[in-house]
């Protein structure tokens, strides 16, 4: 192979990468431009304004811990990874409570299933003998 030019997959981490704004590029085209008539330069400036304006400020991304990339820069909601966090954990809890309220024999076997069916939620929670009463 000759010493021309050599593609280098956009990757994280790798320091001589343009994977950030070949992403952020990527993300433009696909999911604004393409989905709009670019008729007029107006039309396209504005188009290009409300992306950045979008992608900076209203949309969390998911490596930033779910916060905009305008509220890492200035260092606003430092603190939103650990709520979301507590957040995530007490709506998993209040989901299972829910789940084992609504379940026929209060909480082992969900509704529509007999007793001693064969359907278990892997070592989840206690499940009933088939010669138990559920009420």
């Amino acid at each position: 192979m000759g010493m021309g030019l050599r593609r280098v997959r956009a990757q994280v981490d790798v320091t001589y990468s343009n994977s950030l704004i070949e992403s952020f590029w990527a993300q433009l085209k696909h999911r604004w431009l393409y989905l709009h008539d670019l008729d007029t330069t107006a039309a396209r400036k504005t188009l290009i304004a409300t992306f950045v304006e979008d992608h900076s400020v209203l949309i969390p991304r998911a490596v930033l811990g779910g916060r905009t990339p305008d509220e890492v820069f200035c260092g606003r909601e430092v603190d939103l990874p650990e709520r979301l966090g507590v957040a995530r954990r007490q709506a998993r809890a209040d989901r299972v409570q829910f789940n084992q309220a609504r379940a026929s024999c209060g909480g082992c076997h969900g509704p529509g299933l007999k007793r001693g069916g064969s359907r278990r939620l892997s070592g989840r929670g206690p499940q009933c003998s088939p010669n138990q009463d559920p009420t």
